[in-house]
């Protein structure tokens, strides 16, 4: 299976700021629209400025100080991003944006342990803040805490049972360890809150795939897909979770989905056609699939292989040399993937003998 993208780190959070600090003077909001201009071009010294000047005429702006990490980030200044978060949670450390942008910040600089040691001394300030348990149980999770982390969403979802992102962190992690019964049951605790939530939704059909429960959970996709605006995206993943249980033809039909609502991705066009040539079905409407996705990126050596692979089933080796040939010389040597483009090229060479 083709691996999955990351999608791009968002700080779209600038647009919000005078709903959420509607009392602030107008001349802060003037200074805080500047600086989140500065952000958004990229002048993060300007940025800045600015915000250091709001933040004199008022220290207790939740929005400044996340600006200012944002700022931070930009710079590459980890650290100084990092104080001006946990300065920001100290004032208020249930904010959800302050908590997202930290764990973008902990996955980006991999200062988990930094991150930690910060959180559980807000704690003590803050002891029953079930926000800040569930993000010091995350550090625990990706740093491979599991039980630790366990105790610490339960923690959590005990002062808030309406938490629903302990709850959906936690059964990742239950997940994991293949406890699916007690991952079902805290999902669904969940959609009680939030019935529409894809992510729920997801994460509940990747469980009952687990359990063997297809039909189960096929009913389960179906209610994500109802989210329109994501619908693309959601069958992606489902496509990819088929794909993860061998389920070709459903890999195929939800991919297919994706396609709909997204006709320009190189990834869902690679991915398709790629299971339609491990399926050795539909091999010219693959083919076309597979050039369409190297319009988009045709130096990706992942997508010149299912080119390559697809031209040599139909017998054109010379043409599936070819691309083969470009896909080694474009993929790095210490990469993953360059062991099995090895095979591939010498498999197609040989045909060339």
């Amino acid at each position: 299976m083709r691996p999955i993208r990351n999608f791009a780190y968002c700080t779209a959070l600038m647009a919000t700021f005078v709903i959420n600090n509607p009392h602030c003077g107008q001349y802060d909001i003037n200074r805080t629209r500047l600086a989140a201009t500065y952000l958004e071009n990229g002048r993060y010294d300007q940025a800045l400025i600015e915000l250091r000047r709001a933040l004199r005429e008022d220290d207790d702006n939740v929005t400044l100080y996340l600006f200012t990490a944002l700022a931070h980030m930009g710079k590459g200044d980890d650290l100084l991003a990092l104080e001006s978060l946990i300065d920001a949670l100290s004032i208020d450390p249930a904010h959800p944006d302050l908590h997202n942008t930290l764990r973008d910040l902990s996955r980006r600089t991999q200062r988990y342990v930094e991150v930690q040691s910060q959180l559980e001394e807000l704690l003590i300030e803050y002891p029953a803040s079930a926000s800040l348990l569930s993000t010091l149980a995350w550090t625990h999770a990706r740093q491979g805490h599991d039980d630790r982390a366990i105790a610490l969403f339960d923690s959590a979802t005990a002062i808030d049972p309406q938490l629903l992102s302990a709850r959906l962190d936690l059964s990742r992690i239950l997940l994991a360890q293949e406890n699916f019964t007690r991952a079902e049951s805290e999902l669904q605790a969940a959609l009680l809150i939030d019935s529409t939530d894809p992510q729920l939704l997801l994460a509940l059909g990747q469980c009952q795939l687990h359990q063997g429960r297809t039909s189960t959970a096929d009913s389960t996709f179906q209610r994500a897909l109802e989210n329109r605006t994501i619908a693309g995206d959601i069958a992606t993943r489902v496509a990819q979770l088929y794909y993860g249980h061998d389920l070709r033809q459903k890999t195929i039909e939800y991919y297919e989905r994706a396609l709909v609502h997204n006709p320009d991705n190189a990834f869902v066009l690679n991915n398709l056609a790629w299971t339609y040539a491990e399926e050795g079905m539909l091999l010219k409407r693959a083919t076309n699939l597979s050039l369409r996705s190297l319009k988009i990126d045709g130096e990706n050596p992942v997508y010149l292989d299912t080119f390559a692979e697809l031209l040599y089933m139909q017998g054109k080796y010379h043409h599936a040399f070819a691309a083969i040939r470009r896909a080694v010389e474009l993929e790095i040597e210490t990469s993953d993937n360059w062991p099995y483009l090895q095979e591939q090229y010498e498999k197609m060479r040989r045909n060339l003998l």
